[in-house]
């Protein structure tokens, strides 16, 4: 598994890993395992309705462990849903609602009058894929031609989207600063940008 390899590279250790099946509610036999480790830090790989079930399960039990999440964690019904259990959570996320930049802040606007609710990073995410596509068609000069779009897509470079700056690689793999934030306050805060340099 990455995660397990990347922490042992930084210097830690996973002292327990445990799978569950999605949809589950009841997560008290896995964390009262995690407990028994004595953690200092619990990543959790899941979407909010889960996470939320977990940082409060977690709260419930009394384990003090930081909460660590991915992208599924950015969602504004974490918050709804985990109430207070998910203070302190940190996660990464591809977006930040924070940023300042006004691309990203005319998202926001038009998206909040257009769905009475706060975009999440699927929204953003779906967004700029629009974005880097009809700028792929256009350097293609092409709206059909499959081959020439597919060569363009390859070749994005710095491409300015409201989760970042997107290039790709020689493997058409997606580049761009991976966003950390935090719940602090009932609301999602930005904490940190994280090039692959870092």
């Amino acid at each position: 598994m990455l995660f397990r390899s990347e922490v042992t590279k930084l210097g830690g250790k996973v002292l327990i890993s445990r799978n569950y099946v999605g949809g589950n509610k009841d997560f008290n036999a896995i964390l009262t395992a995690v407990k028994a480790t004595n953690p200092d830090a619990i990543y959790v790989g899941s979407y909010y309705n889960e996470a939320a079930q977990i940082c409060s399960q977690a709260k419930q039990l009394g384990l003090t462990a930081q909460i660590l999440g991915d992208d599924g964690f950015d969602s504004p019904m974490l918050v709804q849903l985990a109430g207070t259990s998910a203070e302190g959570a940190v996660f990464s996320s591809p977006f930040s609602r924070s940023d300042p930049r006004k691309m990203v802040q005319d998202f926001i606007t038009t998206y909040k009058a257009r769905f009475n609710a706060d975009p999440d990073m699927l929204s953003a995410q779906a967004f700029d894929s629009t974005l880097v596509l009809a700028d792929a068609m256009k350097r293609a000069n092409s709206v059909t031609d499959k081959e020439a779009i597919r060569t363009a897509l390859s070749e994005t470079k710095g491409f300015e989207g409201v989760t970042g700056t997107i290039s790709f690689d020689a493997n058409n793999e997606v580049i761009k600063p991976v966003i950390l934030m935090t719940v602090k306050d009932g609301k999602f805060v930005f904490l940190k940008y994280q090039t692959a340099a870092q």
